[in-house]
């Protein structure tokens, strides 16, 4: 808790006020709320005060308005985390930029674009999808959201231009949150143990292919590629080109569609109780009213194509994706190198399950954990982005 008028009332808030500066149309109240809890002695966390910028007060248990701030505040979290954290960053920016560069940019043959074929399945998809039916005027978002289209479109511009590229390690060192409660935050305990076998996976693969500095800056597609010129937002937020560049862009890009999308997109469990959360503001409704929770859950309902899994069941429909890294037939490699990646695919899907089953034990009752979190069990990602 780094605000001055909140330290009287917590250790750690919740800051979900970043669309308090953006106007609504008439019939809502603007979003953006900041929450406030306190450690109790018992470990337990405790919500104490509401900072309710549309109502320019905070606001305490008992006050008239508690409940309301605080569902205003739910929807300003819901709002926020759907529009710029899954709808621009992880689908318009990132999940866009990887997909397009690699395509117009690499051959069908070359071992990087093999890789992000993996992870980038019918990404061109459901990102044009997204823009027909999320983007314009009048559309999905616009409707469900209470902010007229030009502000709408601010929260885009915005949003794409503050995209910063860091590993999942850099945001956890970056997060200002005691280091006993950030430690067992479930996206970090058991999302840097993901990031990490991602990060071995991809360390290995361009070592077998890239054995030093001097073979991946002097690749002329990956030159091209790291250009990613139809995302200049994803461009300029990378460092230069180099082997460890590469390594940290490809591992950063997998988490984003596995884990990091699971994370930013999964609302539904809010959403389907209508006063759970929702995208939008009534003055005197501490909840959706019917045509919100319809078009929100029609939303949920209507995108919620699923992807092949990244640990596949060998299913129809999902099988093991370690043949399409197979560069030994058609793109003139030594078997050995095959051989080297099958190992690393192995010992990743092998960690994936240990992860997995380390997920289940944390969530476990009476292990610890306040409320179970599957969010970065391995065995519930796709392995490419869903609308």
């Amino acid at each position: 808790n780094d605000q001055p008028q909140l330290q009287a009332f917590g250790d750690v808030i919740c800051d979900a006020s970043a669309l308090a500066d953006f106007n609504v149309r008439p019939a809502f109240e603007r979003l953006g709320a900041t929450a406030v809890f306190r450690r109790e002695a018992s470990g337990a966390w405790t919500i104490t005060a509401v900072d309710w910028k549309h109502g320019g007060k905070i606001v305490k248990p008992g006050d008239a308005d508690w409940e309301h701030a605080k569902w205003c505040w739910r929807c300003s979290l819901v709002t926020y985390m759907t529009a710029v954290d899954h709808l621009v960053i992880s689908h318009w920016v990132v999940a866009n930029a990887i997909a397009s560069s690699c395509r117009e940019t690499m051959s069908p043959f070359h071992p990087i674009r093999r890789l992000l074929q993996a992870i980038t399945y019918n990404t061109a998809s459901i990102n044009h999808n997204s823009a027909l039916s999320l983007f314009p005027a009048g559309g999905m978002l616009n409707r469900m959201s209470p902010f007229p289209y030009e502000e709408l479109q601010r929260i885009f511009a915005v949003a794409a231009d503050s995209y910063k590229f860091q590993t999942w390690p850099q945001v956890y060192e970056a997060v200002k949150l005691p280091e006993d409660v950030k430690s067992k935050l479930p996206i970090y305990q058991d999302g840097l143990e993901v990031y990490a076998a991602f990060h071995d996976f991809v360390s290995g693969y361009v070592n077998t292919y890239f054995p030093d500095d001097a073979k991946v800056t002097s690749d002329k597609e990956l030159q091209e590629y790291w250009k990613f010129s139809c995302v200049p937002q994803y461009a300029r937020a990378l460092p230069q080109l180099s082997k460890q560049a590469l390594i940290d862009q490809l591992t950063r890009g997998t988490f984003d569609v596995t884990g990091y999308h699971e994370l930013v997109g999964y609302v539904v469990a809010y959403t389907t109780d209508p006063a759970g959360g929702s995208m939008q503001v009534r003055p005197g409704l501490d909840m959706a009213d019917l045509q919100e929770f319809l078009a929100v859950n029609s939303l949920v309902a209507g995108t919620g194509t699923p992807m092949p899994m990244f640990v596949p069941s060998c299913e129809p429909g999902d099988e093991d994706w370690l043949p399409q890294l197979d560069l030994t037939a058609k793109g003139g490699y030594d078997t050995k190198h095959f051989a080297e990646v099958s190992k690393l695919y192995a010992d990743m899907m092998s960690e994936m399950k240990q992860i997995s089953a380390s997920v289940k034990t944390r969530n476990a009752a009476g292990a610890g954990r306040e409320m179970a979190c599957a969010t970065m069990d391995p065995l519930a990602f796709e392995r490419s982005l869903c609308l």
